[in-house]
């Protein structure tokens, strides 16, 4: 017997699916009938965890990005300045030795 779960919808809130082994899901059913709970209640610890990562992750996400921003302005600045003051270097040209 295949069972639907629906999750009702939190404003301001997207539902990403998480598949778990098919083992583990009978054993949250069953502890959920025996508790008398809903299925999302008992998950609802392993839920707030996930969200606390996944917070965790955008954290780092965005300072890599913003870290790259930064490098990126330092290149460019550094380029900008190479490009107003040339280094002049004095010699002799040599000529390239082909064959």
């Amino acid at each position: 017997m295949r069972v639907k779960i629906r999750m009702t919808a939190i404003p301001g809130k997207k539902m990403i699916p998480v598949y778990v082994d098919e083992a583990i899901y009978r054993t949250i059913k069953v502890y959920s009938a025996l508790t008398d709970q809903s299925i999302q209640m008992v998950c609802k610890p392993l839920a707030d965890e996930y969200e606390q990562s996944a917070i965790k992750l955008c954290i780092t996400i965005n300072e890599m990005q913003r870290k790259a921003e930064q490098e990126k302005q330092k290149y460019e600045e550094e380029q900008k300045i190479a490009a107003e003051h040339p280094l002049l270097v004095t010699g002799q040209e040599i000529e390239p030795i082909t064959q």
